[in-house]
Order: C-alpha cells, then structure tokens, then sequence
C-alpha cells in the first residue's frame, strides 16, 4: 500500500516552533495529495474491457446484455402441471402480475376439453340445460358419477340440434331426429365439446390466471399444442394468448382460406354412400359446404358421410337423386340446409343436372315434361271460356262439338284472340273437330257462331 501522505514542504518536528506560512503550506499539501489518492482510486474503478456479469436471478440483481437481447426475462422456463392447469417457473421470478408483461413459453401439452355439468330432462326430445348458446352440430359427449337417462350412453358421440339460449338437444347424426330420454338417472351428468377447454397458468407460484383468446374466449381443444412457441399479453386481468408460433387447428391460415382446403376432401366411399374426411374434424351447421371429388357414380339415391359423423341424404333441386348425377373423377359442391338434414348438390361437374319441372315460359324442362308427350280429355271445359296454356311447351288443343239437330251449327276456335279454326255446317246431326297449336302464354277459346250445341270431346296434347 503507498504512502497516503508524502513529505511535506516543512516537514516540522515536534516541538518546534513555527509560524502560520509554514502550517498553510503543509495543510495544503495535505489536501492535494488526498485528492490525488482519492483520483487514483476511482480510476482503478473503472471498467477499460468487457465485463462477466453473471445471469440475473432476482429483481435487485443486475442483469446481463444477453438476458436483455434474447428475452430471457420473459421467458417462462419449462411448463410444468397440467393440461388444463399450466405452471411455470422462469429464471426471474416476479412479484406480481403486471399489465402488459409479454411471456414466452414453449407448451408442453395440448389443452383438453373440459366436462360441464348439465341437467338432462327426462323427455321428448331431452333438453340438455347449459349457460351459454352453443352451435347446432358441435360433437358432444356425456358422462356421469351415477347413471344418465335411458336414450344416452356415456362416452358416445352425440350432436347438438335446436340450440337455444341456455340449452340444446341431441341427436346421434348432424341435423338428426332429437333423441327422448326415459327412466331414471342418478348422479352428477356432465358434457364435454371441443368448443370449450378452458386453460390456466400460475407463473412462479403467483395465483393462476385464465389463457383466453383476443375477446376474452375462452381456448378451445387444440388451442395450445405440445412443442408449440407461445406468447402470452397480461392485460391486467387474464393472459392473452396472442402468437402461437405454430397455428392451432382452430385458427385457418390466410392460404387455407384462399385454396379450400378445410372443405376439401376425396371420396372414399362407394357408389350412392359417399363419404369424405375433412382436416381439421368441422362442426356442422346449416350453410356449411363440402366440396368432394367423386371416386364413384351414383345409380339412385345416395348419401354422404363426413368424418365419420352419419350418413346424411343428398339432394339435387328436383330431391332425392335419381341416378347419374354423381359421374366418376367430377368434382361436386354440397351444402348443408337449413335444419342440417340434407345436403343439397348445388354445382357438379360431369353428372346429370336435376331439374325441377317447368311451371313458366322462360323456365328448362324436365325430361319428364319433355318425354309427356299425353293427351288428357278436359270434361271441364266450355265453349265461350277462354283459356290460357300455362305450360312451358306448345299445346295442341282439339274440341270436337256434338252435332246439332238444328239445320245450322257454327264453332270457332281462337287462339291469342284470332281465328284459328272453323266449323260451320247447314246439315242436321253434322259435327267436326277443331285443331289448334297454342304456344306457352298464349290463350285459347271455342265459341259457338251459330246454332246451339255442347262440348263432345277437348282433348289437349302437351
């Protein structure tokens, strides 16, 4: 250790005798040299080089460049509990949540439904009672700590129908007939759906809170994935989870959305039972579309089946297929109707076009129309009515009057309001029969000229 204090300009001795100068002059030196001691001691302090600084592990310690670049401070470590109940210590632990801290995580599981408890009406059809308004086709299961009703066996797959504000019904296929429950059942009856797996995390020992989604929705099933990157937001109140490195398969991607592939999917059934899977499984409801490429034709009626869900009629827009509809390699476009029961083919390519039989002029005809062809005998009509062809095809209309015993019998026949045909004799017990095309939309009426008689025979061919 050096000298704190040098010599001095008077280095006086004890007892010797000295005046005010020479104090001063050694007071002063005195001073100087403890500030240049004092200089020389901070220069010593100071960092010339890079500094170790080890790893922050609590709040008062200082934290090191690369905890600061690479989010280490945020980071919540390996995620422990369970599925539905997340833990995790990170390497910095906190005091207390705080509004708009950011974690990252990696998920070590995949989030899992999550039982309900419900009431189940013995009735027909059954009301299964929930809070909440839940969507027609979600696959729903039931269980129970005693025995559910008769009509519904635990751990089957069900679907929801009819949903209203605080319950719903099921059914064993999308859009199927209510089921009616009977007998007696004991115990707590519970219900899980993929729509409702609510997830929580307890960051470094702190009160758990809720992951919810943007709005405050709760996870559904496979919102959180094991090996998943994750961010979390703290709003204050709940953890927002924000940016999944990996998209859950309830969130489409823009591509998904643009290429149609979440209704996409290839026959892998047989002719008239058609069946595709689509990825991810969807939830049914009225207006859904499924797009297949047929693997087989159709000879009658026929059925689709997707994922597995039931066999469900199609439809064209005359009804029920007829055979020749579905060809082969062609690509068919089907939607769900209203009350989920049918899927009607709304655009194909290949098979034959159903079409509903043509009531106005400007309307295509069925092959059936076409094909009529069959005359019908009007016991009806009149002579002096006019009428009209409604059809959508040329009518031949052919009235024969009955002969007169008066000497002089007159029949006209219009069409549109101008003569078409005539009849006039001067004989008694003389008839004839008038003929006349009429287009569709125009009008038609046999009036007697002279003379009286009544209609013998109108025949109309189409």
């Amino acid at each position: 250790m050096s000298t704190i204090i040098s010599s001095l300009p008077y280095n006086l001795t004890n007892g010797t005798t000295a005046d005010a100068t020479q104090v001063m002059a050694d007071f002063n030196s005195i001073v100087s040299q403890v500030n240049t001691n004092g200089a020389a001691t901070n220069q010593a302090n100071t960092f010339t080089s890079p500094q170790v600084v080890p790893n922050a592990v609590t709040l008062t310690q200082a934290v090191n460049a690369g905890q600061v670049q690479g989010g280490g401070l945020s980071w919540l470590g390996t995620i422990g509990g369970t599925a539905n109940a997340l833990t995790a210590s990170p390497g910095v632990l906190p005091q207390a949540y705080s509004a708009g801290q950011v974690w990252e995580g990696t998920a070590t599981y995949e989030n899992v439904a999550v039982p309900q408890t419900v009431t189940i009406s013995i009735n027909n059809p059954a009301v299964i009672s929930l809070a909440g308004t839940q969507v027609a086709g979600t696959p729903v299961k039931f269980q129970s700590t005693g025995a559910l009703p008769t009509g519904l066996v635990a751990a089957t797959t069900y679907y929801i129908v009819n949903p209203v504000s605080g319950g719903f019904e099921v059914a064993a296929a999308p859009g199927g007939v209510p089921i009616a429950t009977s007998g007696t059942q004991s115990g707590t009856q519970t219900v899980t759906m993929p729509t409702y797996a609510p997830t929580t995390l307890a960051i470094g020992g702190m009160t758990a809170r809720n992951i919810t989604k943007y709005g405050g929705y709760v996870l559904a099933v496979g919102d959180l994935q094991a090996g998943m990157a994750f961010e979390l937001l703290d709003d204050g109140v709940e953890l927002q989870l924000i940016n999944p490195a990996t998209i859950p398969t309830t969130v489409a991607t823009i591509q998904q959305v643009q290429n149609g592939t979440l209704n996409y999917g290839t026959d892998i059934g047989t002719a008239n039972a058609y069946a595709v899977n689509l990825t991810p499984a969807p939830l049914f409801a009225p207006g859904m579309r499924v797009i297949m490429s047929a693997a087989n034709a159709n000879t009658g009626a026929s059925t689709l089946n997707v994922n597995g869900a039931g066999a469900t009629a199609i439809n064209g827009s005359a009804g029920a297929l007829q055979g020749g509809e579905i060809a082969a390699g062609g690509m068919y476009e089907f939607v769900l109707n209203g009350n989920s029961t049918v899927w009607e083919l709304v655009a194909q390519q290949g098979g034959k076009l159903q079409v509903n039989s043509a009531a106005h002029s400007q309307h295509a005809i069925s092959l059936s129309q076409s094909l009529a062809g069959a005359s019908s005998v009007i016991t009806s009509n009149v002579f002096g009515t006019v009428y009209t062809n409604s059809t959508p095809r040329m009518k031949r209309v052919c009235v024969t009057p009955n002969a007169s015993a008066s000497a002089t019998l007159g029949v006209t026949l219009y069409v549109n309001g101008a003569v078409w045909a005539q009849f006039v004799t001067a004989t008694a017990g003389i008839t004839s029969e008038l003929t006349a095309d009429v287009q569709p939309g125009y009008t038609y009426e046999a009036v007697v000229t002279s003379g009286s008689t009544t209609v013998d025979v109108w025949a109309e061919t189409i």
